[in-house]
C-alpha cells in the first residue's frame, strides 16, 4: 500500500513490463469529429487517453455497460467496478476473464465529457478501455495520460 499515486504507478509499470505478451495500445478520440481529446480533458476523463493493455492485464470496468458472454454469446450487464483479467483481443474488443470465470468481450463505448462549454463523446480508437475498461491502479498494468 502507498500514499502517492506515483508509487503506485511505478509499481505497475514495474509489474507491467514483466509480462511478455504482445501489448494492444487503444486510443480514446472525440467520436464526433475524430480528433484528439484536448490534453487538458484528461483531468476529468476515469479512463486514461492512451491505454496500453497486454493478456494477463488486471482490468476494472470503470462505466455500466453491456458486454458479450462468449459461451452464449448473450448479453450481460457489467457494473462499474467489475474486475477481470485480460485473456485476449478480438478486432477492437477486449475478451475479459471474470471472478465467476465467465468471458466476455466487451466493446469500445462512449463516455460524455463536459469542457468550456461543449460536450465530448469520448470512445478509444481500438477498445475501450475505453471500453469502459482501465486499470490506473491495479498491479501489473499501465495507464497513461496524454
Amino acid at each position: 500500500m502507498f500514499g502517492k499515486n506515483a508509487q503506485v504507478q511505478q509499481v505497475n509499470d514495474m509489474e507491467y513490463g514483466k509480462n511478455k505478451n504482445e501489448e494492444r495500445v487503444f486510443i480514446a478520440k472525440n467520436v464526433e469529429n475524430n480528433s484528439k481529446i484536448p490534453a487538458e480533458a484528461s483531468l476529468q476523463l476515469v479512463v486514461p487517453i492512451v491505454l496500453q493493455l497486454k493478456v494477463g492485464t488486471l482490468v476494472m470496468v470503470r462505466k455500466n455497460l453491456m458486454a458479450s458472454l462468449v459461451k452464449t454469446n448473450s448479453q450481460i450487464k457489467l457494473s462499474n467496478g467489475t474486475r477481470g483479467i485480460v485473456v485476449g483481443f478480438d478486432a477492437n474488443k477486449v475478451l475479459v476473464e471474470l471472478s465467476d470465470e465467465q468471458q466476455v468481450l466487451i466493446a469500445p463505448t462512449v463516455f460524455e465529457l463536459f469542457l468550456r462549454a461543449a460536450v465530448w463523446a469520448v470512445q478509444p480508437r481500438r477498445l475501450c478501455p475505453a471500453s469502459g475498461v482501465t486499470s490506473p491502479s491495479l498491479p501489473g498494468t499501465r495507464a497513461r495520460g496524454p
